[in-house]
């Protein structure tokens, strides 16, 4: 019988050394073959086209538009709802990706920038931005709608399109094209670049107050100390301060269903200080959550000039008459002016109704 014998050697510390380079260079080589895998790969990515404008903006400027100084507006990613099962998700608007739920797109000089979602907890975005605005894809190979609201706001990223909270006099906006989906069903896969537009509808109405002074021969500083709610019978005016608006449709979340809308009786000190410039173009100019207006002396305004108050202004239904002759109060999107003389006394000049973007000149409040 032939023996056979093996001779064992020791494992030295550098035998181990080279075992583990082994192992690693195999491994490397493993990552990179998956990587080489078609099945494996990054899922696509797409730029979007963005065209964002006000209703009221002229053809010609469409994507020029700067809406207000330094407003930033913000784009909602979602699983598009014309996906088919069983890829239909469960409620509308579910995020699309983390990273381009609640984008920002800002401009500077005549160009956006868009930045993504940084933090998937708390919505915070990079520090900085890029020029285009990229829909990254899914490994499911769903496709997306975009849906776009202003100004932009972190803690959207938490409500969703449809939740968005708001403060008073604040320039809420919703694209038109959120109602009709007109931007939908985007897919990243495409090979190609794909378009949006944005539309902003104003969310609120503004109101302005102009005031002139009978004796030209000095200056001074206006400012609204409080707008009340004075609940006449019959009246059906509200006031409220905050809550949450649908930028779907640009409806607000009613306090009756929802719990949302906070409804006061009055709204105290929009301007704390008098302004210290002056302008014969000045006026008090701000936002306010659109509400009919069914009685007299449903509302209130009370300025104040130098600290002392002056006589207060009550609202008569008349004044905030459309021209269809059956519709009275604040309406989204239109604008309101009154017109004051003073002397002694406050004495009102008359009104008007606009769309919002028929204002030409640039207002600042309160200076006479």
């Amino acid at each position: 019988m032939e023996v056979i014998r093996m001779n064992c050697y020791p494992t030295t510390d550098a035998m181990r050394l080279e075992l583990h380079i082994l192992s690693l260079v195999t491994l490397a080589l493993l990552v990179s073959c998956s990587r080489m895998d078609p099945g494996a790969s990054e899922p696509p990515q797409a730029v979007v086209d963005i065209k964002a404008s006000l209703v009221e903006t002229p053809p010609e400027t469409k994507g020029l538009v700067d809406f207000t100084t330094n407003i930033k507006y913000g784009i909602f990613a979602c699983i598009s709802l014309d996906n088919p099962a069983p890829n239909t998700p469960a409620t509308p608007y579910e995020r699309f990706k983390p990273s381009i739920w609640n984008s920002q797109a800002e401009r500077s000089g005549t160009k956006w920038y868009y930045k993504n979602v940084a933090s998937y907890a708390t919505g915070d975005l990079y520090s900085s931005g890029g020029e285009q605005y990229v829909l990254f894809g899914r490994n499911d190979n769903l496709t997306a709608d975009l849906y776009a609201y202003a100004p932009w706001k972190r803690d959207a990223y938490n409500t969703g399109p449809t939740a968005i909270p708001f403060s008073r006099n604040e320039d809420m906006m919703y694209a038109v094209q959120n109602t009709s989906r007109a931007n939908q069903n985007l897919d990243p896969a495409s090979g190609s670049t794909l378009s949006a537009t944005f539309d902003f509808q104003h969310v609120m109405a503004r109101l302005i107050f102009r005031f002139r002074l009978q004796n030209d021969n000095t200056t001074m500083g206006i400012s609204l100390s409080s707008i009340k709610n004075n609940h006449p019978t019959g009246g059906t005016a509200v006031l409220y301060t905050s809550g949450t608006f649908n930028a779907i449709d640009g409806s607000l979340n009613d306090k009756q269903t929802t719990d949302e809308l906070t409804n006061v009786g009055s709204c105290t000190a929009y301007y704390t200080n008098d302004p210290a410039v002056y302008d014969s173009r000045s006026a008090i100019d701000f936002t306010l959550v659109p509400t009919d207006i069914t009685v007299d002396d449903e509302l209130t305004f009370t300025f104040s000039s130098g600290g002392f108050k002056l006589p207060f202004f009550v609202l008569k239904r008349d004044w905030v008459k459309h021209s269809d002759g059956t519709t009275y109060g604040f309406k989204a999107g239109k604008t309101y002016t009154f017109f004051f003389t003073l002397d002694n006394y406050v004495r009102f000049d008359g009104f008007n109704i606009q769309d919002w973007g028929a204002m030409e000149d640039t207002l600042t409040h309160g200076a006479i």
